[in-house]
């Protein structure tokens, strides 16, 4: 079993200092390896990155504010506090920093989904990046590196339909729950199947329906899932063949909403909240705002 580590000779005890990762800078490897093996040279990440990098506290017991700073495909890291200075003045090897990074952001989004921290009164969840920061101990925002971690790993969990990053903190919306009591399915619940060529109806009514070309979860964004929520609600009487495509029939709503909602989804609405409502796979969800840059602070690394 091979590893990485720093030998030190003769040393009569481990200096360990507390540390706190302030941002998450990502470098492409060549980059990367460049730095490690050129340490006291100046570099632009780090003249860009000083206010994230101070100590505090008493000689001897000082915690470092550092930058991490990885390469693209690796998974070690260097924690880097420069002391105002453009080259990296005091680091610290860190092997095998990726897999310490899963693990916490995988905990951090149990803290979050199983304290049901920043879940709003009307199902939404509203979570401060300084509540983060107070509760789990961790330094989140929506650029330093390790809030675009956590939404990662909020978004891969089952029961999360939305997330999106904002200067505050993070906007979640969760997967709309089955009732367990009832025998029919609702329609949120069918639509995990993917349907194609869909017609809604209303119990027995017949009438001149649209047909919906794809109708699944990830068709509506958190707010169309907040505006047609009584639809997705609705219970599945049945589910046949029809003339036109796949007859849903739907029970538990409004018959003007079934039709009002089919017709949103071929485009009878304004642009505006068609936009609002309806999922674009060229939207940018997961981090808000989009972003076209490429330098440190937009490179990502694989979890």
């Amino acid at each position: 079993m091979k590893i990485k580590g720093m030998m030190m000779r003769k040393e009569p005890q481990f200096k360990l200092h507390e540390c706190s990762i302030e941002k998450l800078v990502v470098l492409p490897e060549p980059e990367y390896r460049q730095f490690c093996t050129k340490m006291l040279a100046d570099y632009d990440f780090i003249v860009e990155n000083k206010e994230f990098m101070y100590a505090e506290g008493p000689a001897g017991r000082e915690r470092y504010h550092c930058l991490l700073v990885m390469g693209e495909d690796s998974e070690d890291g260097v924690l880097v506090e420069s002391e105002g200075a453009d080259y990296a003045r005091y680091v610290a090897y860190q092997p095998n920093i990726k897999s310490y990074l899963r693990e916490q952001m995988r905990m951090a989004a149990d803290d979050i989904l199983q304290g049901e921290m920043g879940k709003q009164a009307d199902g939404s969840w509203l979570i401060g990046w300084d509540d983060i920061k107070e509760h789990l101990d961790i330094t989140v925002s929506r650029t330093n590196g390790i809030g675009q971690l956590l939404v990662e790993e909020l978004n891969r969990r089952e029961e999360v339909a939305e997330v999106m990053a904002t200067e505050d903190g993070i906007e979640m919306s969760m997967i709309l729950a089955r009732d367990q009591n009832a025998d029919m399915m609702d329609l949120f619940s069918v639509m995990g199947c993917n349907l194609t060529g869909v017609c809604l109806q209303y119990e027995k009514e017949n009438g001149n329906m649209e047909v919906i070309a794809t109708l699944n979860r990830d068709t509506l964004t958190a707010e169309g899932r907040k505006e047609w929520k009584d639809i997705l609600n609705a219970k599945v009487n049945a589910i046949t063949p029809g003339s036109a495509g796949i007859l849903v029939t739907l029970s538990g709503c409004e018959a003007q909403r079934i039709s009002d909602f089919a017709g949103m989804l071929a485009g009878h609405c304004q642009l505006e909240e068609y936009e609002c409502w309806v999922r674009d796979e060229n939207r940018n969800y997961a981090q808000g705002e989009s972003s076209q840059k490429t330098d440190s602070a937009a490179r990502k690394i694989g979890l």
